[in-house]
């Protein structure tokens, strides 16, 4: 007979299925890739701070003073010549004794050209430029969390009823780059993010050790409890001791 069969149009189960698995690797590979880069960006924040600190105590040892705090930076240091290098500290061993916890920066405070003389000495890891200008990625070095390094000082407890106590300088990893550290000012990192730098580097808990998260502990934790969790969300700052400087 002369009459054509039409074909029935249209996917097999087979067909299907293939495309769905394509897809599920598609998605799977999106959030793999995501998850990757996170923990790249917490290993990076990890490295960074290890590195700033070793960096200051070699400085330290090697020139007997702190960078920023250093008398003759010009004298002493290779191409130190032109300010912020230039700027000299006081040489009492201390960042800015003289000024208040986590107090506004300037282009001369010695918590700012703190970066400088280390980077004169050959001794930074984290990139600056040569620049009187505080802002992160310039004269102060960015982080790969988000905002920027900001050196400070806490002589003390921190965040409320917390056990552990700060004696001299440390690393925030904040949003604000020179005015006063107050709260809200340097909430820019997930929490999340911060319990992961914690766990990798200290205990993992907001409120102590030398790794702390700023704005981070759970309210069912109450506020002053050293042993308070991390929130599963919102933003806070990053605490970090430079034991011995």
């Amino acid at each position: 007979m002369g009459a054509n069969i039409k074909q029935a149009s249209g996917f097999t189960l087979v067909e299907i299925s293939i495309v769905m698995i394509i897809i599920g690797l598609l998605i799977g590979g999106t959030f793999g890739g995501m998850k990757l880069i996170d923990n790249m960006q917490v290993n990076r924040t990890v490295q960074d701070l290890k590195a700033i600190e070793s960096a200051a105590l070699t400085f330290k040892d090697t020139y007997g003073r702190l960078p920023g705090d250093i008398r003759d930076p010009s004298t002493r240091l290779p191409n130190c010549t032109a300010a912020p290098c230039s700027t000299a500290g006081n040489g009492d061993r201390q960042l800015d004794a003289a000024v208040a916890s986590r107090a506004a920066l300037a282009d001369t405070s010695e918590r700012f050209t703190f970066w400088h003389h280390l980077a004169a000495a050959d001794l930074l890891s984290v990139g600056i430029k040569g620049t009187t200008d505080l802002s992160f990625g310039e004269g102060q070095p960015d982080a790969p969390l988000g905002g920027g390094y900001r050196v400070d000082k806490i002589n003390g407890q921190f965040g409320g009823g917390a056990s552990y106590v700060f004696r001299g300088a440390v690393i925030f990893n904040a949003v604000e780059h020179s005015a006063a550290l107050a709260w809200p000012t340097p909430m820019i990192i997930s929490c999340p993010f911060v319990a992961s730098v914690d766990r990798k580097m200290d205990d993992g808990i907001c409120y102590n050790g030398f790794v702390q998260g700023w704005a981070c502990a759970a309210s069912s934790g109450g506020l002053g409890d050293p042993l308070a969790p991390y929130f599963t969300s919102s933003t806070g700052a990053i605490v970090y001791d430079l034991k011995g400087i």
